[in-house]
């Protein structure tokens, strides 16, 4: 209670002053908003390159001056075209903070942000918690982390392949410490994020020493689950991290010590290939133990949601963007390849023969991996949430919920006033462990242009059918859901060359060319992914009157 007295005493019409146990800080008061935002709070101590991070002990210098952004993490393919002129450095270990103005009473509850973008790209700062803060009386966290090879390199002990997921957990356990002085609850804090953020979500549930930092998860279309989104083992991180030199022309001496331009002149004109064949997120024995699927989730985990979008697939689809034209042909060319005719006539069996052939990959690729979560949590008596975003309808694409949720409203998708308020709401009521919604969580919120309802999240017997699928074939996983493009326009394989024994090609059977073919994969879905966000960024304005809502502005 002498904290929260503290933060109101600091706090003033004029200025969000704030004393905390490392120091003061000044904050940046949103007139629009009523919300105070703090700026580029430091996290972990000082570090060198491929350095574990540690979170911050030593005490600031005087009143912090948080009223604006710092550099983004280094990254090879910048997320916005005006993301061009923020500063990039490897000392980015920050966090931004947006509370209401005009606390009083018990600390808040916390929404704590991991943002996605492959693990190379992507900054807190893309993120402006002030709407939902002013809106439903939360405080939001949002944070940056080491990305790419500076965050995921794995040396030939297998060492380093988690350093940005540790990243995250420091700045957790920043949260826990420090996050009472700005009005929010330590003991409600609320993990949430979308893509490579979700997947950063799914890990940190497995992870002991993310234990006790967190009470609820929002897990937003992604899963560290044999899926798309592929979580390496300690010998593919090792490969990967030398696949990664190779292709840069770097010794690992020269990766370790030249100065950050030097590195970056090198892997910029490698960096759509990074996601596949770089550093990502791998098994290192330490902060990951073994692979999720291996591990229990966390004991603290009190409730989970889980969503996606309705034709949530995150890499590739037919040339008009629109997966519900894909053709049946054109399906059972892709099932032909990869699981051979007798499987694929079990999957039509599974599904009926009237069933829209999109579905088929909508549920290997995401639906299943992500219904996985709340089936592990439900068997461990945690509280079971999950939404489907619907908006277009049946057209809504991988990362659309994003727009409603952090009020990027604009040109590209026109999302309706409601569906933000819908949204908005749905996740402050869950972070506050009052979300009404029934007792079965396959029966999903559908956010739709008329207002919620329930729609069923996913069928349990084809997502046993599939699980069993995709963990016997882990590593293949993100080639199988890459390849949904038709194969004219990607070299993924011919059934003509391909067994029809009834199950995936084993692991041995995967060619050492294969790097090079997702290489072409990655090269456009990336890049349809980076033009998606910095649409999503560019082309919002003011729109709901009533919320006071407004465009996030990246340039403050």
């Amino acid at each position: 209670m002498y904290l929260n007295i503290l933060v109101l005493c600091f706090r003033t019409q004029a200025n969000c002053d704030v004393s905390s146990g490392l120091g003061n800080f000044r904050g940046l008061f949103e007139s629009e908003t009523q919300t105070c935002s703090f700026r580029n709070i430091s996290y972990a101590e000082p570090f060198t390159r491929l350095e574990t991070s540690r979170v911050l002990n030593s005490r600031y210098a005087g009143v912090v001056n948080a009223t604006n952004y710092g550099p983004i993490c280094a990254q090879f393919d910048l997320p916005d075209p005006d993301s061009l002129t923020w500063e990039q450095s490897e000392s980015c270990l920050s966090l931004n903070v947006h509370a209401p103005q005009n606390l009083s009473g018990d600390p808040i509850p916390v929404l704590f942000w991991v943002h996605g973008g492959d693990f190379i790209q992507g900054a807190g700062r893309l993120y402006d918690g002030k709407w939902l803060a002013h809106s439903h009386n939360v405080v939001v966290v949002t944070i940056n982390y080491r990305l790419g090879a500076l965050g995921f390199y794995s040396d030939e002990d297998g060492i380093g392949g988690m350093n940005g997921i540790l990243d995250q957990i420091n700045a957790l356990r920043y949260v826990q410490r420090y996050i009472r002085d700005f009005g929010g609850d330590p003991n409600q804090v609320t993990i949430f994020g979308q893509g490579a953020g979700a997947v950063s979500i799914c890990l940190l549930l497995h992870i002991p020493m993310s234990e006790g930092l967190f009470s609820q998860a929002i897990v937003q279309s992604g899963s560290c689950y044999p899926s798309s989104w592929p979580t390496r083992n300690e010998k593919d991180g090792i490969e990967a991290s030398q696949k990664f030199l190779q292709l840069s022309d770097m010794s690992e001496d020269f990766f370790r010590n030249a100065p950050l331009q030097d590195i970056l002149l090198k892997i910029n004109p490698l960096s759509h290939m990074l996601h596949v064949l770089g550093p990502s997120p791998s098994i290192d024995g330490l902060i990951l133990p073994s692979g999720p699927l291996d591990m229990p989730l966390t004991n603290s985990l009190e409730s989970i949601m889980v969503g996606f979008t309705s034709a949530d697939i995150p890499l590739m689809g037919p040339p008009d963007g629109n997966y519900t034209t894909w053709t049946k042909n054109e399906i059972n060319s892709w099932l032909d390849t990869y699981f051979g005719k007798e499987l694929r006539e079990e999957i039509w069996n599974l599904y009926g023969i009237e069933a829209e052939s999109w579905r088929i990959p909508l549920d290997l690729c995401t639906t299943c991996p992500i219904s996985r979560m709340n089936e592990r949590a439900e068997m461990e008596n945690i509280k079971t949430y999950s939404y489907i975003y619907d908006y277009p309808e049946e057209r809504s694409g991988h990362g659309a919920d994003i727009e409603a949720l952090w009020n990027m409203t604009g040109d590209s998708l026109n999302t309706p006033e409601s569906i933000i308020k819908d949204m908005m709401q749905t996740f402050a009521l869950f972070a506050k462990n009052k979300l009404q919604h029934g007792s079965d969580w396959r029966n999903a919120i559908r956010f739709q242009k008329d207002g919620m309802s329930e729609a069923s999240f996913s069928d349990e017997s084809i997502c046993d059918f599939w699980n069993d699928i995709s963990e016997t074939h882990q590593s293949q996983m993100f080639t199988i859901c890459s390849c949904l493009a038709p194969s004219d326009l990607f070299n993924c394989g011919s059934s003509s060359t391909t067994s029809t024994t009834a199950h995936p090609k084993s692991d041995d059977e995967t060619s050492s060319g294969q790097g090079w073919i997702l290489a072409t994969i990655i090269l456009s879905a990336v890049l349809f992914l980076s033009i998606l966000l910095h649409v999503y960024v560019l082309r919002h304005k003011p729109h709901h009157e009533n919320y006071q809502y407004h465009a996030m502005n990246c340039q403050n």
